[in-house]
């Protein structure tokens, strides 16, 4: 009976584990992408799509199906002066270091120049390998209350300059949905940077940190050089 019962614990927990699809990042914690929330499995903070009811400063709750989230809910990547240069062109173009290089002499898709990254401080030339972060994520933006966003305010806030960063392919992906708390640039150097700059679009957009988020935050700014 003894062994049966061990038999059975075994078998529910693989289950259990395999229930939870996509890989984790180094935290452990990966997007869910059927719940729409960021998820861990080893004690990080995990975003669930609705907000926690015990914050004072949350927007008024909506339906849970108004909730959900959805990347194509915030259109990003637009044309704002029907230039050919999207805002992903536009962000390579600002940031490089010297002259870029585009795609076939068209002036529209950027190929090459010189970014410094500022996750990892490494430097690379080819466009191909880096992402256009969005340095709060919109996932998390969601869930800390862009879900009660109109289209147009989302649309803003995907495309706004003062949220976006030019970052390695990779390390955009590493950090995925997840807040300070979760995911930090590898770079320690630019941590307070990071931290800082994460909070004044939290601000800027009014969205509003869970009771953990927000001690994280303080604790890091203490830390740093006023």
């Amino acid at each position: 009976m003894l062994r049966l019962s061990l038999g059975v614990a075994l078998i529910l927990l693989s289950g259990i584990s395999q229930a939870h699809s996509g890989r984790t990042n180094s935290d452990g914690c990966h997007n869910d992408r059927k719940n729409g929330g960021y998820h861990c499995h080893n004690g990080g903070t995990s975003y669930s799509p609705l907000p926690r009811k015990n914050s004072k400063k949350q927007p008024k709750a909506l339906p849970q199906a108004s909730l959900k989230y959805n990347r194509k809910d915030y259109p990003h990547w637009i044309d704002k002066d029907d230039d050919c240069q999207n805002e992903r062109q536009e962000m390579l173009i600002k940031e490089s270091l010297i002259k870029v290089k585009f795609k076939r002499n068209k002036g529209c898709t950027v190929s090459h120049g010189k970014w410094l990254d500022p996750f990892s401080g490494k430097t690379f030339t080819k466009a191909s390998d880096l992402d256009i972060n969005h340095l709060v994520p919109l996932m998390w933006a969601h869930n800390h209350g862009g879900y009660a966003w109109t289209r147009k305010q989302r649309r803003a806030f995907a495309n706004d300059h003062e949220n976006l960063l030019v970052v390695w392919d990779k390390l955009n992906s590493e950090k995925g949905a997840a807040g300070p708390d979760v995911w930090l640039p590898p770079r320690k150097a630019y941590h307070c940077e990071y931290v800082k700059k994460f909070d004044e679009v939290v601000r800027k957009y009014k969205l509003v940190y869970r009771d953990a988020e927000r001690e994280f935050i303080k604790k890091v700014e203490s830390t740093c050089t006023k």
